[in-house]
């Protein structure tokens, strides 16, 4: 066997200070792709013209909910905007069927010439069972050599389908994994969305919330930029919480949506009523 060394190649700071002010300059905003929903972008990226991404760095985005809860739907909705305007995404449709992903595209952008350019940017990766996570770790590494966005539905199949090796634990090997793509996502500084299943909870006082209802290491959780989750609420209104946001203000409350042609979008609309969802969401910071 051969044995690992550490690296202990250091970074003189100075050598840091041009990516540092790039970063400082980007910082409090998200705006490298849209959501499709100029609402949506705000909640999401404190940006008009954009809700996810930056523009020279990372950005790793869980969606969590549960069953039911348009967590793919929304996923696909929005990538719809960055691959419509020349960016490659790549697609592990782990659940679903990808021709089912394409015919929700379908619906989702009825024109055909708008839906064409979409689809020749959206590459789906097979599925592949009896790898390690290392394995895949580094084959997603190598995918972002030609793509921007990876997304990952649902991320618990990647767990599910890989060989477990000698001495692993479940938890472990969540963690090791996720640490690794964080590293990834640092040196590739491209976009990761991440779908992720809620456990199974019994609806009483001791059920688990936010981020505590993703399944799994709460490394998932910690390594992610962007932790958003779909619900219901008991009168049926849909909305959208963003739970963290590492590079964005924070968000004091959800806001709501709905599927508008298996897009998700935000109800508030007028100009009344996105004050009031911004004034609810800024906590009464602002008008």
């Amino acid at each position: 066997m051969v044995e690992k060394k550490i690296d202990l190649g250091f970074t003189p700071a100075q050598f840091l200070v041009e990516d540092a002010i790039k970063a400082k300059e980007e910082w409090g905003r998200t705006d490298l792709y849209s959501t499709g929903d100029a609402v949506l972008d705000e909640y999401l990226g404190n940006s008009f013209t954009g809700g996810y991404g930056r523009k020279s760095a990372y950005e790793i985005i869980t969606i969590f909910g549960d069953t039911g809860m348009n967590k793919s739907t929304f996923a696909t909705s929005i990538i719809l905007e960055p691959a419509k305007n020349g960016t490659t995404v790549a697609y592990f449709a782990l659940e679903d069927d990808p021709k089912d992903v394409v015919a929700r595209i379908m619906v989702q952008v009825p024109d055909e010439e708008e839906r064409e350019k979409i689809l020749e940017n959206i590459l789906f990766m097979p599925e592949n069972d009896g790898y390690t996570l290392d394995m895949m770790a580094t084959a997603i590494e190598d995918i972002f050599n030609v793509a921007d966005i990876v997304v990952i539905d649902p991320l618990q199949f990647i767990f599910e389908a890989s060989v477990a090796e000698k001495g692993e634990t479940e938890f472990n090997r969540q963690r090791l994994f996720m640490r690794k793509m964080n590293n990834i996502m640092k040196h590739t500084n491209k976009t990761l969305i991440i779908v992720s299943h809620t456990g199974k909870g019994n609806g009483g006082k001791d059920s688990k919330q936010g981020l505590d209802k993703i399944i799994g290491s709460s490394a998932i959780a910690q390594v992610s930029t962007k932790v958003i989750e779909i619900n219901r609420n008991k009168d049926g209104i849909q909305g959208i919480r963003l739970w963290k946001t590492r590079f964005t203000p924070y968000r004091y409350s959800g806001i709501v949506v709905q599927l508008e042609d298996m897009k998700i979008r935000a109800v508030a609309k007028t100009p009344e009523q996105v004050r009031e969802a911004r004034k609810n969401w800024t906590g009464g910071l602002i008008g």
